[in-house]
């Protein structure tokens, strides 16, 4: 037993407890706060255009992209934007973010036309190799 003399969580009730912590965190933010002056859209370009030049391997190709943990989708969002030639899939796990991709490309004043699913990245229900490319956004340290 823990310290605290209670049982310790099952994963289920975890990840129950990780949505309704995101689902409130998501709701509190200022969308247009977040997106500021435009820096974080510039990171990831930048991001983007080091692994390019790292891998010696260009993204302007037409290809699949999963974004996991998408969250409320900057990057899914920015994604689509920059590389109109892909196809995105953002998901999440927690469903009540995912209506925020709207939101910010509203706010980024470019269009969400990518895919959003609530998924579980434990339990993916996708087939190997259906993806060219995977995006994760602040969000592997929840893995």
């Amino acid at each position: 037993m823990p310290m605290s003399g209670l049982p310790p969580a099952t994963e289920s009730e975890i990840k129950t407890r990780e949505k309704q912590f995101f689902a409130a965190y998501y709701a509190s933010l200022d969308r247009a706060e977040h997106l500021g002056d435009g820096s974080l859209f510039a990171y990831f370009a930048a991001e983007l255009a080091r692994a390019e030049r790292l891998y010696g391997h260009s993204f302007q190709h037409p290809a699949s992209v999963l974004s996991v943990g998408a969250g409320w989708g900057t990057i899914s969002v920015w994604a689509g934007w920059q590389y109109p030639q892909w196809r995105i899939v953002s998901m999440d796990y927690v469903e009540d973010s995912l209506p925020y991709h709207h939101e910010i490309a509203r706010l980024s004043q470019t269009e969400w036309r990518g895919h959003l699913a609530v998924e579980d990245w434990d339990a993916l229900p996708h087939a190997r190799h259906t993806f060219d490319y995977v995006l994760a956004d602040r969000a592997l340290h929840h893995a």
